[in-house]
């Protein structure tokens, strides 16, 4: 009985190690008020690895990102995406080429095309796979409005956890060929 309560332990002990390496640290911090990295998500994902873990502090970025590696973008406590002052932002968040970014946490708020990994606008359909997580989606209530466009994409991509309100479209994935 005695081996059986050790080993019992030894083994919480090893799942409790590998949770915690599960919940690896940030190689890049965005922050609005300038204590992180950067102050941009755009710039942190330009200039991190192609595998890198940006973490999102929370705050409201008035701003688009082109996300074109396989990066990590995670808002642990929150973060929201809204078009620029001047308006000119289509998308929110765009997949483009081979990227297969994992973006949780955050609310984009009054996009066109809220993430845009299909043919929306001039982006060319990913073949990357691509996760999406625990994302609020708030559409501009215009026609032809998608909260995620996945149109034509050819990788696979995974959807969980997503509320999207004031939108066309709430997702759109015609002619993709994406195992969802």
């Amino acid at each position: 009985l005695l081996v059986v309560v050790l080993l019992l332990v030894a083994g919480l002990s090893v799942v409790g190690t590998g949770s915690v390496a599960a919940q690896q640290s940030a190689d890049l911090v965005v922050a609005t008020d300038g204590s992180g990295d950067y102050s941009s998500i755009q710039n942190a994902v330009d200039n991190a690895s192609n595998t890198a873990r940006i973490e999102i502090k929370s705050g409201v970025y008035e701003e688009s990102a082109t996300i074109d590696k396989n990066v990590t973008i995670a808002a642990p406590d929150g973060a929201t995406l809204t078009p620029s002052p001047s308006g000119s932002d289509f998308s929110g968040i765009s997949i483009t080429e081979h990227a297969a970014p994992h973006i949780s946490g955050l609310d984009i708020d009054g996009f066109d095309v809220s993430i845009n990994a299909g043919r929306a606008g001039a982006t060319d359909p990913t073949n990357g796979d691509w996760k999406v997580t625990n994302i609020s989606i708030n559409g501009n209530n215009e026609q032809y409005s998608s909260g995620i466009d996945a149109s034509e994409t050819s990788g696979n991509w995974t959807l969980k956890s997503i509320k999207i309100k004031n939108t066309d479209y709430g997702i759109s994935f015609s002619s993709s060929t994406s195992d969802i």
